[in-house]
């Protein structure tokens, strides 16, 4: 019962937040705004997305999730961009960060750990390097708000099997593109509470699987750091002293809050320093 709550909901913000799509309109087109790359051509087209009839009479988790599963002979036969891009696309794909309670890693694992689209680039051997060239092709921002398939990307890479398949020269460069977008991001701050700590959870698992000898020494000893690179913040604990900005990172006119969570600024500082000695070393 608590997971088709979980998705009804869902479905109806992500109804909201595409109100300005016509049913009409593909829902992936406003996926590809921060694409710097050609949509490849043997991409899944979902049967039904948010603002169609079909999607809003869903009434279970199960009937979503059988809509959106992919023919499994279709995915055998596309490209491994293409079975990213069906990833990237996902209409459930901003549930991540529109209803999140801070545990990244938990909610990337419910909506995705069964999908078959990804269980599919699990199993391809160029998953790690098409991902890096993807994320190479990411602009973390589209029409001045966060592009959540930027972080879906920085997700996706950041899990311990397409880590591995990737070389060292390729984990720095992981690092780098990381060090670009928080950069970018932090500039923004109306955003940044909500978008920097995945990238800095990729800049920390990365060097984790790099086995960056000085970041692995200050893990081993450090607790919270160690959930943090699980992928889980806490939320804010509201105190007399906060204010509304210190507790919401802003109110769209969607209706759609976005919760802050905490984090210990010394595990930052450590995260962020130590990934710039290990691109520098």
């Amino acid at each position: 019962m608590k997971t088709k709550f979980y998705f009804l909901c869902i479905s109806l913000i992500i109804v909201s937040c595409n109100s300005d799509l016509s049913v009409d309109t593909p829902y992936y087109l406003e996926c590809l705004e921060c694409l710097e790359m050609t949509r490849p051509v043997d991409s899944y087209n979902f049967p039904v997305y948010p603002g169609q009839e079909a999607w809003e009479s869903f009434t279970s988790s199960n009937e979503m999730n059988d809509a959106l599963q992919i023919p499994s002979s279709f995915l055998k036969n596309i490209s491994t961009q293409a079975v990213i891009q069906s990833i990237w696309e996902h209409p459930l794909l901003r549930e991540l960060f529109f209803l999140g309670n801070g545990q990244y890693q938990k909610d990337f694992e419910i909506l995705f750990l069964n999908n078959n689209a990804y269980l599919e680039l699990a199993n391809r051997n160029d998953a790690g390097e098409s991902l890096l060239y993807r994320y190479e092709c990411v602009k973390p921002f589209a029409l001045n708000s966060p592009c959540f398939e930027s972080k879906l990307i920085e997700l996706l890479i950041s899990q311990p099997i397409f880590l591995s398949q990737l070389d060292m020269d390729a984990k720095i460069r992981i690092v780098e593109i990381a060090f670009n977008n928080d950069n970018e991001i932090q500039n923004n701050s109306k955003w940044s509470n909500i978008a920097r700590p995945v990238t800095w959870l990729l800049i920390a698992r990365t060097m984790f699987s790099a086995d960056y000898a000085p970041f692995i020494e200050t893990l081993n000893g450090n607790s919270e750091l160690k959930n943090f690179l699980e992928g889980w913040l806490p939320p804010v604990e509201s105190t007399d002293n906060d204010s509304e900005d210190d507790l919401l990172i802003s109110n769209e006119p969607q209706g759609v809050i976005y919760m802050l969570y905490k984090y210990d600024d010394i595990i930052i500082k450590d995260i962020i320093n130590y990934g710039k000695r290990f691109i520098n070393k």
